[in-house]
This record gives structure tokens, C-alpha cells and sequence, in this order.
């Protein structure tokens, strides 16, 4: 259950928007419709290694070891019965780093389940930089942001926000300066 008035979570490693409702009604029906009027969810990682298939991935996700603390990612070409809830996330490739072997991608979160983005990305070869609970190497902090929602307001009118803070502090610590240019 969310706490009074978020309108979603984050993983608690992960940093940027978070949304809240001051007002009841409006927190209630958003929360309620949160799939049919939240646009786009982007975030920005930093992973380890040359990632070089971007595109559009599909998981089936089912929660492992103690009290299913950790999800197991799984692609649902791979799977005769599926178990677990299915995610679905867009990759875009922005740079690769070859001093430091990281690569940095935005994603374009299609669902909202818990660990998806770094489950999925362990699982394809490309654990997120500072994230030792999916063999992330370490660094102070998990290298995961979210970067822009844009929602449906009503009728047409859309609402954007944007955090940019990461992009300025960490991307030029990792010698990135040309992928963040791409994003739209």
C-alpha cells in the first residue's frame, strides 16, 4: 500500500521524481487510473559493460530467497508456462564508455514492477553499476534515476517533469558527454 498520497514508488536505492497529492480525491482517482494517464516513465542507468541490443524486452518477474526480497527475471520468449507478472520496458542505447567498461541507457519503463529494471538488465548480461543485490559492481550508490513522467492531464493537456540532477553529477564522472544529447 502507498503511503498517504504517493502516487507510485521507487526502489529505495533508486533517486529522482516522485509524485504526491495533497488532495484525496484527486490522489485516489489518479492512483486508480495510474496506467491509463502516465505517458512516459524514463530513467537513466549506468551498466556495466558494452550494451549493444536496445529495443523492446518482455520478463515474466516472480520474487526469490527470503521473503521474495529479489526478483527473477525471466524473457517470455524463453518460457513455455509463464509464471510471475509480466514487465515490459523499452532500451535505448546512449554511450559506451570503454575506459571504465559501462554503458549508459535510458529506459522507457512500459509497466512498474518491483526491482524490474534491474532484475531485467541482470538478466540480460548488464547489471546496473552499484547495485550488489543483482551482482551490480560497487560504487556508493545505485546508478538508476528517474528522469521524466509525463501525464495526461485531461483531454490533451500534458504535465512534464523532469530531474535532471544525476545526468549532471554522474555522467561526467563516468567520461559521458554525448548520449544524453539524444534523449527526447
Amino acid at each position: 500500500k502507498h503511503e498517504k498520497g504517493m502516487l507510485f514508488r521507487l526502489d529505495y536505492e533508486t533517486s529522482g521524481i516522485l509524485i504526491f497529492f495533497k488532495n484525496e480525491d484527486h490522489y485516489v482517482h489518479y492512483r486508480n487510473n495510474y496506467a491509463n494517464f502516465a505517458i512516459l516513465k524514463n530513467y537513466l542507468c549506468i551498466v556495466e559493460g558494452h550494451f549493444q541490443n536496445p529495443g523492446h524486452f518482455e520478463y515474466h518477474f516472480t520474487p526469490q530467497g527470503k521473503k521474495g526480497h529479489k526478483m527473477l527475471a525471466t524473457d517470455c520468449k524463453n518460457q513455455a508456462n509463464p509464471k510471475g507478472q509480466k514487465g515490459m520496458m523499452d532500451i535505448q542505447f546512449l554511450e559506451f564508455n570503454s575506459e571504465n567498461n559501462s554503458t549508459l541507457l535510458s529506459i522507457k519503463l512500459k509497466t512498474g514492477l518491483r526491482h524490474q529494471i534491474r532484475s531485467q538488465l541482470q538478466a540480460l548480461g548488464h547489471p546496473i553499476i552499484g547495485d550488489p543485490l543483482y551482482e551490480g559492481r560497487p560504487f556508493e550508490r545505485l546508478l538508476l534515476h528517474h528522469r521524466k513522467i509525463i501525464l495526461q492531464k485531461n483531454g490533451s493537456e500534458q504535465i512534464e517533469f523532469t530531474d535532471d540532477s544525476f545526468e549532471k553529477k554522474y555522467l561526467p564522472l563516468f567520461h559521458f558527454d554525448q548520449g544524453i544529447t539524444s534523449l527526447t
